[in-house]
């Protein structure tokens, strides 16, 4: 059984004999990699914001001549 989640899929194959997880399992599932991937993205975001060059960093073109 193919299950899709936003960026992520993956193929569940069942054995004759296994007990299938319920619609209540599955919603828990898919709830824990939703927060995952956004608590990934989350931290993605803020790695570039901390690593990234901000204008006010950058020094001022005007005003600076050399002698």
């Amino acid at each position: 059984m193919p299950i899709f989640i936003e960026e992520l899929s993956a193929q569940v194959t069942m054995h004759p004999g296994e007990v299938p997880l319920t619609p209540a399992q599955l919603d828990q599932i898919a709830d824990h990699v939703l927060r995952r991937l956004a608590e990934r993205q989350r931290n993605e975001r803020r790695s570039r914001s901390a690593n990234g060059v901000r204008s006010s960093a950058l020094p001022q073109a005007h005003g600076c001549e050399e002698h």
